[in-house]
């Protein structure tokens, strides 16, 4: 904004980029090389999923005040008869606004080119009437963490086909959201195993003006090591690079197997929106179908071990017969990172090694073996 007369704040006259937000239209400064993230984009090909309609639910042992709610569901779900992994978002109003978060384009586009599961997707709204509680419900709020886990998870297990599991179950939010990620992470481990987290503001966590008790910090250190999945974004230019750094080490150090990305943007939806996909392929990884040959079930198997590896990871695989085969491995963002072998290779044990180069992430492997295909999913933590 232009600020004007020492208090008014007015959009920029000559700047033509919009960024909207939660409070209204900002001006946006695009750099010459900036493109926007295709994945935002709505392709009119591929098939949209459904979000339904407003849901109220009130507490009967943590809260006082409904919480309203709406779930999406992916294209062919009325169809299907998979069980499926769950997304709760914070802030779900703006992640669910195709001009804000834009997740339900996002994933409309990753899951028709199958770079994540479908899932079901419960959209959480802070809002009563004009007042907004996102401030009240997300910092250290065991209360709410409690509700979030013991009542609205139950009623969407109940009503919806969702693998009722803490390792099918990913809590994403920005900002006070995003500390409410960890929190929830950290308090409720045996509900939630999968934390996505966007420009999380953890400092509010140490201000004694925002409640006591241990810090989100703390709490992460305390935790059991592995015990999460963890997918972490921040922006580099005003945003919340140094408390992002800082958790990141206390996830390494429980070995927590995490993907962790700076961008150089700011505190906005701008960057968020671009980053959904980031936090979803590393969350919510494809599961090899049938026609695959998934590697428990599989005459073709691909194993990697250790898994995850603080260092790098062994692939071991056996071939029948001779066979061309290819191996290649994926890293978050759908590049590939390296191929391991290319070309016809004899009958027998066949041994790999990938890692030791890489950054920490959740790497896709895929084996392909003449008419046969096994994949692995491997996790580097630093």
């Amino acid at each position: 904004k232009i600020v004007t007369g020492g208090s008014n704040w007015i959009l920029d006259p000559a700047n033509p980029n919009r960024q909207a937000s939660g409070f209204g239209p900002n001006s946006e400064l695009r750099m010459s090389a900036w493109q926007m993230e295709p994945l935002t984009v709505r392709d009119p090909a591929v098939a949209a999923g459904t979000l339904g309609p407003n849901v109220t639910i009130t507490s009967t042992r943590y809260t006082t005040a409904p919480v309203t709610y709406r779930v999406w569901t992916p294209a062919g779900y009325a169809a299907g008869t998979d069980r499926l992994p769950t997304v709760y978002i914070t802030d779900g109003h703006e992640y669910a606004d195709d001009a804000l978060g834009a997740v339900r384009i996002v994933l409309d586009n990753l899951v028709a080119q199958n770079r994540v599961e479908p899932c079901v997707v419960v959209f959480v709204d802070p809002r009563q009437g004009s007042t907004n509680r996102r401030q009240q419900q997300y910092v250290n709020n065991a209360a709410f963490a409690g509700f979030v886990a013991e009542e609205l998870v139950p009623a969407v297990d109940a009503a919806y086909r969702t693998r009722a599991d803490r390792n099918s179950r990913v809590i994403l939010g920005t900002s006070l959201g995003g500390v409410f990620s960890a929190f929830l992470g950290a308090t409720r481990p045996e509900t939630f195993g999968l934390l996505g987290i966007h420009s999380p503001a953890f400092w509010i966590s140490e201000n004694a003006a925002w409640g006591s008790g241990p810090s989100i910090y703390t709490l992460m250190q305390q935790s059991a090591p592995g015990a999460f999945r963890v997918a972490m974004t921040t922006g580099t230019i005003r945003d919340t690079q140094s408390e992002a750094g800082r958790m990141q080490a206390i996830l390494s150090s429980r070995s927590h197997p995490t993907m962790y990305r700076e961008v150089p943007e700011g505190h906005s939806w701008g960057n968020w929106r671009a980053l959904v996909d980031d936090v979803l392929v590393a969350l919510l990884p494809p599961r090899p179908t049938a026609s695959e040959g998934a590697p428990e079930t599989g005459a073709l198997r691909l194993d990697a071990a250790p898994n995850p590896s603080t260092d790098s990871t062994t692939l071991r695989f056996r071939l029948a017969e001779p066979a061309a085969v290819r191996l290649a491995c994926v890293d978050a963002q759908g590049r590939t990172v390296a191929t391991l072998a290319e070309g016809d290779l004899p009958a027998g044990d066949h041994v790999r090694t990938l890692g030791a180069d890489l950054a920490a992430g959740v790497y896709a492997c895929r084996l392909v073996a003449g008419d046969d295909t096994a994949t692995r999913t491997f996790t580097l933590v630093r």
